[in-house]
């Protein structure tokens, strides 16, 4: 699951391929361990914040952040429903996948285009 939640970080930043927000050129981390974290926010007792648990509080977002925000809730919730809010299809991709490893349903994996992004969600789920 961390693998998805790099990966959605990643693609909607645009840091993979060598550009960032804005088309400003940046370095891509070569090594696993210095990848951002997962943003999701934390309350004290370790519970998602009502953030990732309310596709609503996602609408105050624009572009990327919002694509995030519906990624992060539709798998912390475990409804691919949430995925259809996504905008970009690649990203709508990315969320059905997160939501199929955090169900452990390999027909989600199947719907995804990228056959490589395809086999990492069906490994992420045996």
């Amino acid at each position: 699951m961390r693998f998805f939640a790099v990966l959605s970080i990643l693609l909607l930043c645009g840091c993979i391929g060598g550009e960032g927000v804005g088309g400003a050129a940046v370095a891509v981390p070569s090594r696993p361990n210095m990848m951002p974290e997962d943003p999701r926010a934390e309350d004290d007792a370790g519970e998602p914040t009502a953030e990732y648990t309310d596709p609503g509080a996602c609408e105050g977002r624009e572009g990327n952040l919002k694509d995030l925000c519906y990624i992060n809730t539709a798998s912390e919730l475990m409804d691919v429903k949430i995925c259809d809010k996504v905008s970009v299809p690649e990203h709508r991709e990315l969320c059905i996948g997160r939501v199929g490893v955090a169900t452990g349903n390999r027909k989600l994996c199947d719907r995804i285009s990228d056959p490589s992004v395809r086999a990492q969600c069906h490994m992420a789920i045996t």
